[in-house]
């Protein structure tokens, strides 16, 4: 036990003396405690730390208004799913390779493996759609399209959840007299580069509709965007690629505001525009059709040559040469 001892100063006591000096017979000690390594190896860049942090978290919130001019919104099911389109042959999934050996017996033999599969789609298979073939029987022909093969995961997969919307106290209704609504959907660790959204069509009003929300995104050499990017990358392989992953990033999470729109028929979620040799575009959107699951359906063809232009005036010489060669032409990753 320390031995604690009081010295009480001449000026101080209850009648005044002079301050006299008192010398202790005390030994005195000392210790030393060393400091901890690491704290000389934080990081106190506040925006690197930001930085670091937006790039590796893998948790979203997607929030907004639904609107529509056919129907009351306060009180709809969302359901969303996760996605990952097929751009490379590595991003075949089992089932669609499966789903190709069938689809493709002039190609491959039902004990073909996984990778010859993929290498396969990324050579040739993907330059060739809309496949065409004769069945078993000689006479019938089968028509395969990418879409197809993105929706046999569609076919064997769940909702990973849904959401109800709820009501907008403030804004009531629209100039349509319908209600407006608001939705959240809460993501974490979420480790797919897109997510698909669902409203199931009510019968008589407007049909399933369909959005789909690119989350991560990959250049062309296959490395990671960062996020507060806002670009358009063109590759000589004639493919366009719209960036724009500058959400608001806070408390560990990436927040993205969408609206999302009903209309009376399906609303287009994709588009892909052909550049032709002689000039002008052709533009075709598709969006959500039949039972409540989420495929893609059919769309209309509109003439877009002012698009086609722009495009064109951004590539050489040697990219313009590619696109003649390359019976796809180029293709825009878009979200709506």
């Amino acid at each position: 036990m320390k031995e604690q001892r009081k010295i009480l100063l001449g000026s101080e006591d209850i009648i005044d003396r002079d301050n006299e000096d008192i010398f202790l017979n005390v030994a005195l000690t000392r210790s030393f405690n060393e400091l901890e390594k690491e704290r000389f190896d934080n990081n106190f860049n506040i925006a690197e730390q930001f930085r670091e942090e937006r790039n590796t978290s893998r948790n979203f919130c997607i929030y907004g208004q639904v609107d529509s001019v056919v129907t009351d919104c306060d009180n709809l099911e969302v359901y969303y799913y996760t996605y990952n389109p097929v751009v490379t042959g590595n991003d075949l999934t089992t089932n669609q390779i499966a789903y190709i050996k069938i689809r493709r017996p002039d190609v491959f033999a039902f004990n073909s493996t996984d990778e010859e599969v993929r290498t396969w789609f990324e050579n040739a298979g993907k330059r060739g759609f809309p496949w065409v073939n004769l069945a078993g029987n000689g006479i019938t022909t089968i028509t395969t399209t990418l879409n197809d093969i993105e929706n046999i995961e569609f076919d064997l997969q769940s909702p990973i959840g849904f959401v109800r919307t709820t009501p907008i106290a403030l804004s009531g209704k629209n100039v349509y007299g319908f209600k407006k609504g608001k939705y959240l959907i809460d993501l974490n660790g979420y480790d797919f580069k897109f997510i698909k959204i669902i409203i199931r069509g009510e019968a008589g009003k407007f049909e399933n509709q369909l959005y789909v929300q690119q989350l991560v995104f990959f250049d062309g050499n296959g490395d990671l965007v960062e996020y507060g990017s806002e670009t358009v990358e063109i590759t000589r392989g004639g493919n366009i690629t719209v960036v724009n992953n500058n959400f608001p990033f806070f408390y560990d999470k990436h927040w993205i505001n969408r609206t999302l729109q009903i209309d009376s028929e399906s609303n287009p979620v994709s588009a892909s525009f052909t550049l032709p040799t002689g000039g002008g575009s052709t533009s075709s959107t598709s969006g959500p059709s039949g039972p409540p699951n989420p495929r893609g359906g059919t769309g209309s063809q509109v003439q877009n040559s002012a698009l086609a232009d722009v495009i064109a005036s951004q590539l050489s010489q040697q990219d313009i040469t590619d696109l003649q060669n390359n019976p796809l032409g180029p293709r825009i990753n878009q979200v709506n």
